[in-house]
């Protein structure tokens, strides 16, 4: 039996993208974007730097230039990593997490160890092409409903991305799941 690509809300996989404040730095924005019904729901957050992170030397003037976060927004705008921790865990318990970038989990692991809690879903690493692919297979999705989600999720990139999402990036990579959004 074919299952179409509006039936699969239930299973439908969580994209997660991070921002640091250098490659070797600490988290400054986490976001992440899910199925509802036929459209996107995105949700993101400025974490304001913990105590305990070095901020001041993990900052990165290009990475600020790549992202487009200023430590002066992190510090008017941003939320503390326990307030990030605890609102990801009420939305996103029991769910997949996916991501596209090996320092993403890192990120997250310094968020989650900034607040004290652990976090309640799952973090996968995945290209959205590959995740489609499974679940057209694992949920019997015909050929068209995975097309649908496929020229979805590029469609929606302009809408779903995090401020660091240099259209450079996205147009050498189309194919990378959606990110976030404020």
């Amino acid at each position: 039996k074919q299952v179409e690509a509006t039936s699969i809300v239930a299973a439908a996989p969580v994209f997660y993208d991070l921002e640091a404040s250098a490659l070797d730095g600490c988290p400054i924005e986490v976001g992440w974007a899910w199925w509802v019904g036929t459209r996107i729901q995105t949700e993101g957050h400025l974490v304001f730097p913990d105590p305990s992170w070095d901020i001041e030397n993990s900052w990165n003037d290009g990475a600020q230039a790549l992202h487009g976060i200023s430590l002066k927004q992190l510090r008017s705008e941003g939320e503390p990593a326990f307030i990030v921790a605890r609102c990801m865990n009420d939305v996103l318990a029991d769910r997949k997490l996916f991501a596209d970038s090996p320092f993403d989990v890192g990120w997250m692991g310094q968020l989650f160890d900034a607040a004290g809690v652990e976090p309640t879903f799952h973090l996968r690493r995945m290209l959205a092409p590959v995740l489609i692919a499974g679940l057209k297979v694992d949920l019997g999705l015909s050929e068209a409903s995975a097309q649908t989600i496929s020229k979805a999720v590029r469609a929606t990139y302009p809408l779903c991305r995090t401020r660091s999402a240099s259209p450079l990036r996205w147009q050498q990579h189309p194919d990378y799941c959606p990110l976030l959004v404020r």
